[in-house]
């Protein structure tokens, strides 16, 4: 799946090339009714799978700060979708209240499952790590499925919250859309893209005769 939150960003980087591409991840946690014209719906939260080989924590490091990237890029779109509803306006309290729409990420490996928030403090994000979860392989190691069950549905709380309070400040947007007292939101940042792989050509084979 491909974001568009992270395709939006690229789109606006200083380097960005003619076709511009969001970041591929493994699953995507959206809401359709919020964005129906959207192909995925609204962007809130995700999954990154960072493969299965044991020990690799260059690649676990890399997918981390892709994902928190998106989410960061997700929560901008958030704002973006608000104040276009306010006519590119918004209230000091909406603004303010936009430290409030947490996006929470999930990371897997092997066996392992990491559960991250990305917070917008007011001009700039922070990382928090929820917990590190290892998922049972034996017997003894069930007890630790009550765990997971209960970072899980705390996961999932703070991801209502986040839909509830982004229908709540669009809401209050639009109908603070003709008032007084309103500040500017300002456009999103112009940076360069992560730096890519080089792809590397596919050597033509030489064909018999």
């Amino acid at each position: 799946m491909v974001s568009r939150a992270s395709r939006d960003r690229r789109a606006v980087a200083v380097d960005a090339p003619e076709t511009t591409e969001g970041y591929h991840m493994d699953w995507m946690f959206t809401k359709h009714d919020l964005a129906k014209d959207l192909p995925y719906g609204r962007e809130f939260s995700l999954c990154e799978r960072t493969g299965s080989r044991i020990d690799n924590e260059r690649k676990i490091l890399s997918n981390t700060l892709k994902a928190q990237k998106t989410l960061r890029d997700m929560h901008r779109t958030l704002i973006e979708t608000i104040s276009a509803e306010g006519g590119g306006m918004l209230s000091k309290q909406v603004l303010r209240a936009t430290t409030k729409l947490l996006m929470p990420g999930f990371l897997s490996h092997c066996f392992f499952i990491r559960a991250f928030l990305v917070v917008y403090i007011g001009g700039f994000y922070s990382s928090v790590n929820l917990a590190d979860l290892d998922i049972p392989t034996t017997y003894s190691e069930l007890g630790s499925v009550i765990r997971i069950s209960r970072i899980m549905l705390q996961v999932k709380k703070l991801l209502n919250l986040t839909v509830c309070r982004f229908k709540l400040m669009k809401d209050r947007a639009e109908k603070e859309k003709f008032a007084g007292g309103r500040v500017i939101v300002n456009a999103r940042l112009q940076e360069y893209r992560s730096p890519q792989k080089a792809k590397n050509s596919k050597q033509e084979r030489p064909v018999g005769i």
